[in-house]
């Protein structure tokens, strides 16, 4: 597992950015189980206890709130990034799927400024690309 830490917003969309070009992928964004809003960035807000795809967090209810699962554009990766506050507000994490697969490939974490990716070889790229990539967890993690 690779860990990045970044506390800035633009950086860490700028992770995702990073990634999606790697390859392709699927997203689905995961709310915050408080949240009350019904669409974020055009996608109806699910309320179910269907997944289409691992959750990088465990919820304790069984109902969980989340986007469609839809392919990861660099277009809505940039609609992220223009709404800080909305993403901020809302949303748990966002994470990527490879496509076709169920478990996640990497997962953003905004409010724990991390970024979590399940593939171990990729960690040069990150650092030569300017991210903090480790593949060992931060002390309070």
């Amino acid at each position: 597992m690779i860990y990045i830490q970044e506390k800035y917003f633009t950086k860490q969309i700028d992770m995702l950015h990073f990634i999606i070009e790697m390859g392709e992928f699927e997203i689905i964004i995961w709310l915050y189980p408080e949240s009350k809003i019904k669409h974020l960035f055009g996608l109806e807000i699910l309320t179910c206890e269907k997944f289409q795809g691992a959750s990088v967090t465990k919820y304790d209810t069984p109902i969980i709130k989340r986007t469609i699962r839809q392919k990861a554009t660099l277009e809505f990766i940039a609609k992220l990034k223009k709404s800080r506050r909305v993403f901020t507000q809302n949303c748990d994490s966002c994470v990527l799927y490879k496509v076709g697969e169920f478990n996640w490939y990497a997962a953003l974490i905004g409010h724990e400024g991390m970024l979590l990716v399940n593939d171990d070889e990729k960690k040069e790229e990150f650092i030569l690309n300017g991210f903090n990539a480790t593949l060992e967890p931060p002390d309070y993690w």
